[in-house]
């Protein structure tokens, strides 16, 4: 969608930070060259306020072209390799439509509905991360597993004969 005029982009415009989640708004009317500042500028986010989840919102979005598409889910394979999960909600009927019918790979992207049920996704996400994190921490019988520290009073006799070292 190259158009001569369109929204000009501050980097951060729009984005802001719900339940530890950037959120970021698709504009409707930008140019490819916005959709592009608007993936260095999720970078730039997610980077340096290491940010882990990320929702790009493109439910004001009525029309995607391959460009476009190809941009933000570019910007999100991007965020992964920074650590950050990124989920794509409000996609409309006709622009599913339109992205299975040009043959668009969207296999790799996680969407949700609506930006409700995306920041339930993440929310679900890091709380099977920390119960994996606390199954770490307990054995089979589901008692708490603390490392044993070695005891400098047990010294070790390494040669043998009785004396420590």
């Amino acid at each position: 969608m190259t158009q001569s005029r369109g929204t000009r982009l501050d980097e951060n415009e729009g984005m802001h930070i719900v339940e530890e989640t950037l959120i970021v708004p698709a504009p409707a009317n930008a140019t490819d060259t916005d959709y592009a500042q608007l993936k260095r500028g999720i970078l730039h986010a997610v980077h340096t306020a290491h940010i882990r989840h990320v929702i790009i919102d493109v439910s004001r979005m009525h029309f995607f072209d391959r460009v476009i598409f190809s941009t933000l889910a570019e910007g999100a394979r991007m965020t992964k390799l920074l650590g950050a999960i990124t989920v794509f909600v409000g996609f409309q009927p006709g622009v599913v439509s339109a992205l299975i019918d040009m043959d668009i790979p969207c296999d790799d992207l996680l969407c949700a509905s609506t930006l409700e049920d995306g920041l339930a996704l993440h929310r679900s996400m890091r709380s099977s991360c920390a119960t994996v994190e606390d199954d770490e921490d307990k054995n089979d019988e589901g008692d708490e597993v603390t490392e044993e520290q070695p005891d400098d009073s047990d010294e070790i006799d390494h040669d043998n004969d009785g004396t420590s070292v």
